[in-house]
């Protein structure tokens, strides 16, 4: 069965990826996914500390860092290469991806209750302690959060049907082989 690809129903829009497919250790999806998740964790991680993380019941900053540092764990421990009776760890990588999609959606829920409750004049009450932050950070923050949950359910959700279809990835974790092995 041929698998549905937009390059074959549109030629006109075909294009070429940037990276080739044995360049990085990730799949390419996952790959493009995590760096433009890297992207949106760190412009929140900027806009959140404009107000302190006060927009957010201080959810956003802490929330932002974890998952910059997940993506460069998951980045890191995907390029190191494993003997074969080694764990490949692709699976508990997918697992965070899944509990740090949920703690997303608590900042979501965190950032629009406080968009929600203290419209305007919390923004005030803040701005006057001489931060600089307006009513936009405020939107920016809730906007970015929803981006943020949907990049990292993305990622659980990808990376779970890539394991349901092929196993761990050929990328992943490259098994070594024992070339000067004494029989």
């Amino acid at each position: 069965m041929v698998k549905p690809n937009l390059n074959i129903a549109l030629p006109a829009f075909e294009f070429s990826h940037p990276i080739e497919k044995d360049s990085v250790s990730l799949p390419r999806s996952l790959f493009y996914l995590t760096c433009v998740s890297i992207f949106n964790a760190f412009l929140l991680l900027l806009i959140s500390c404009l107000d302190l993380g006060y927009f957010s019941y201080w959810m956003n900053p802490p929330l932002s860092l974890i998952t910059i540092i997940y993506h460069c764990l998951v980045l890191l421990v995907a390029r190191q290469k494993r003997r074969p009776e080694d764990p490949s760890y692709f699976s508990t990588a997918i697992v965070c991806a899944y509990l740090l999609a949920l703690l997303w959606l608590a900042a979501l829920i965190a950032t629009i209750v406080s968009l929600a409750v203290k419209k305007s004049n919390y923004v005030e009450v803040v701005s006057h302690g001489g931060l600089p932050v307006s009513v936009f950070t405020q939107r920016f923050q809730c906007v970015s959060c929803i981006f943020g949950l949907a990049l990292v359910s993305a990622i659980g959700v990808k990376g779970n049907m890539i394991a349901n279809e092929d196993g761990d990835p050929p990328n992943w974790r490259p098994v070594i082989e024992d070339i000067g092995r004494k029989p």
